[in-house]
């Protein structure tokens, strides 16, 4: 189970911190850079993009007619009007697929010869890279005006669009498609992350085969995915040579192989994840599981994070709340008028402003003070009552937390991943 972004307050006990107590040695680096990764604000901010547009994508979908796919007119989608597109179907999961025109041999060879083009962040225009850097409320707007959408409502459920032609829904759902699509590619180049297998299908065991063989060279690959291993068996023709490795399966899919290495079913760890390692030994206390130590790092890291959102959209509830109260704000005017008046003495004023100043007394909301990693500030979060239920000193988990901030807030993990210093 990944990180997601949690509706309660986080638990030591909670599933994700058992996982992780559960790593074993040999997949735990590679699953505690995959922790960090899902952690980061980049990786958030594009999985609830992502979100967004799987959502609308699907709305768009309910009200495609598909009745009328078999004979759609062209000139929506092309510039030859003579033609006819023949619509092949639509899946109804989201992003799985889209629909799917008639095109001519030219353009089938013009579409697959893209697939073997430069990287395919390359290939956006710098208007659409804009788009994936904007908040995500710009984000919205700029998709909503793209798809005539208009912002009255911002409920994905509320949408109608049984007025829309059914052709320009057809444009809508597949531009769309495209778009998001780049996501993924993004969190994959970036991140290390294949985001499909995190969002769709994370935790899936494999239990099947695949082969492989080579164009220029007699060798033939077959792998045989039993859950938490692969057996892979090659076949040399030309040395008339068979081998057989067994390679376990880490529970986080990691798309690098700078850490996790295998010589001979050996793991192998380059310097840099070795001095990562050392360093967070230096910070355990207590003689305890490195698993045991690392669990209790995220969820230090996992509680902050969540206590802090938590107060600031409290905050913010709160302070909109404040503008919408008319006897408060008519209470803070009286207060500006009496201020105002020049004819009235310091004493009157002081005197006239008490019953508006006990309205608004009663009346204004109060921000909450944000917890603070200050160990003598008085908010200290470590030594909240809920955080006490993890049964972490308050002095452990600063040390925790601190350690861990920058591999994630920084994106620091990838330097290491990047690191040039491998053996």
């Amino acid at each position: 189970m990944g990180y997601k972004q949690k509706e309660r307050i986080p638990r030591r006990d909670d599933e994700i911190y058992k996982e992780i107590e559960n790593f074993k040695d040999f997949e735990l680096i590679n699953n505690v850079f995959y922790e960090m990764a899902i952690r980061t604000k980049k990786f958030k901010e594009l999985e609830k993009k992502f979100e967004y547009c799987e959502r609308l994508h699907k709305k768009i979908d309910e009200n495609i007619n598909k009745a009328q796919l078999e004979t759609i007119p062209s000139k929506d989608f092309t510039n030859n009007e003579n033609n006819t597109t023949i619509i092949e179907g639509i899946d109804l999961y989201p992003f799985s697929s889209k629909i799917i025109e008639q095109k001519s041999e030219k353009d089938n060879f013009e579409e697959a010869l893209k697939r073997y083009e430069k990287d395919p962040l390359e290939k956006l225009d710098r208007e659409q890279q804009k788009i994936f850097k904007l908040d995500f409320n710009d984000f919205k707007n700029v998709i909503k005006n793209k798809l005539k959408i208009e912002n009255t409502n911002d409920e994905i459920e509320d949408l109608d669009f049984k007025y829309c032609n059914n052709n320009v829904l057809i444009e809508y759902f597949n531009w769309l498609y495209d778009f998001v699509l780049v996501i993924p590619e993004i969190i994959k180049k970036e991140l290390y992350i294949d985001f499909l297998l995190y969002y769709y299908k994370e935790n899936e065991e494999r239990n099947d085969e695949e082969y492989e063989e080579s164009p220029s060279t007699s060798l033939y690959i077959k792998r045989e995915y039993k859950g938490t291993y692969y057996i892979e068996t090659t076949i040399d023709d030309d040395n008339n040579k068979i081998t057989r490795n067994l390679y376990p399966l880490t529970k986080r899919k990691l798309l690098t192989d700078h850490i996790l290495k295998f010589s001979s079913n050996h793991l192998i760890l380059h310097k840099q994840v070795i001095k990562f390692l050392e360093d967070f030994f230096k910070i355990i206390e207590v003689k305890i599981k490195k698993q045991m130590a690392l669990a209790d790092t995220f969820f230090c890291y996992d509680y902050y994070k969540f206590r802090v959102e938590e107060v600031e959209q409290e905050n913010k509830k709160r302070e909109e709340e404040n503008l919408e109260n008319v006897i408060l704000e008519e209470a803070i005017n009286n207060i500006k008028k009496i201020n105002d008046d020049r004819y009235l003495t310091d004493q009157q004023k002081a005197k006239d402003r008490i019953p508006y100043e006990e309205i608004i007394q009663h009346e204004k909301l109060k921000p909450l003070n944000v917890p603070s990693i200050n160990k003598t500030s008085k908010h200290y979060i470590f030594k909240e009552t809920k955080f006490k239920e993890s049964f972490i000193s308050s002095g452990t988990a600063y040390n925790y937390y601190t350690w861990i901030k920058p591999y994630i807030d920084d994106i620091k993990y990838i330097n290491i991943i990047n690191s040039e210093q491998l053996f």
